[in-house]
């Protein structure tokens, strides 16, 4: 699909899930994602792909199948279903044969060869050095929690790409369901990590997108190191004093991951 298209297509997701015709789960990913791009186009086009899912006999299937690609048969270039049983060769993607593997609760390196595949081979590797395989990029992360709304996520997206393009790098946008109609926004840029330059471009990167998301009441739900100071050291703050609360119920000293999430939240320790 085509990205003015994503606010019909997120309405006509949220209606098949009212109508309990799918379920509450969703994926929508930019083409240009290491995992979903064909023939390494890494480059925004502004495509998308996306998934839902089906579940019941074989008859319900098939009717649920009928209606959801009805429903987006005027939204999307291609409207495509598969089985857990479909051969991988038929697989238009071939991210589906990750997504197969996952529901059968087999895990894989995917998403870690195809950031491989994003660098040029290394010419020169040393069967002693631990860290032998220099050619996989470093990544830098937002990951906002996101209402599964249209609105919402159109301006997240705008929002992205303002602060990608002030830091002239390429973005990767992605959106997953965590849970009820709330979705992970899984924002990031790749950087050479033998590039200084590159590594303090995507820190700036990643300083100024989760400022901006705060900008426009989009908060974290996981958080790296380096913004935990920006976000917590706020004794006043109702979001920080609500994240302390629930550390000192569950944590009162501070066992788990001594100062990360709450710098401001002093464990009783003796």
């Amino acid at each position: 699909m085509e990205e003015d298209r994503l606010l019909g297509v997120i309405a006509t997701v949220r209606e098949l899930m009212d109508e309990s015709i799918v379920e509450k789960w969703a994926f929508l990913s930019n083409k240009n994602d290491p995992r979903t791009t064909q023939l390494g186009q890494y480059k925004y086009t502004g495509e998308w792909l996306g998934a839902i899912a089906v579940k019941g006999v074989l008859e319900m299937r098939q009717i649920a199948t009928e209606i959801v690609k009805a429903r987006f048969s005027a939204l999307c270039s291609m409207v495509f279903s598969f089985e857990t049983t479909t051969p991988d060769h038929l697989l238009p993607v071939e991210y589906f044969q990750v997504v197969k593997k996952l529901w059968y609760g087999i895990p894989t390196n995917y998403s870690l060869e195809r950031m491989a595949a994003m660098m040029e081979p290394s010419s020169e590797k040393d069967a002693f050095d631990l860290d032998a395989d220099k050619r996989m990029p470093g990544f830098s992360v937002a990951l906002p929690a996101l209402p599964f709304h249209g609105e919402v996520i159109s301006t997240a997206l705008a929002t992205a790409k303002q602060v990608s393009e002030k830091w002239n790098v390429q973005g990767f946008y992605n959106f997953a369901f965590l849970g009820g109609m709330v979705v992970e926004g899984y924002f990031r840029v790749y950087f050479d990590r033998n590039d200084p330059a590159q590594i303090a471009n995507a820190h700036a990167w990643n300083e100024d997108i989760n400022k901006a998301f705060e900008e426009i009441g989009l908060y974290p739900y996981r958080l790296n190191n380096q913004m935990m100071p920006y976000f917590f050291n706020r004794p006043d703050d109702s979001f920080a004093k609500t994240i302390t609360a629930i550390k000192q119920a569950l944590d009162p000293n501070g066992i788990i991951a001594p100062g990360k999430y709450c710098p401001i939240f002093k464990a009783n320790i003796t």
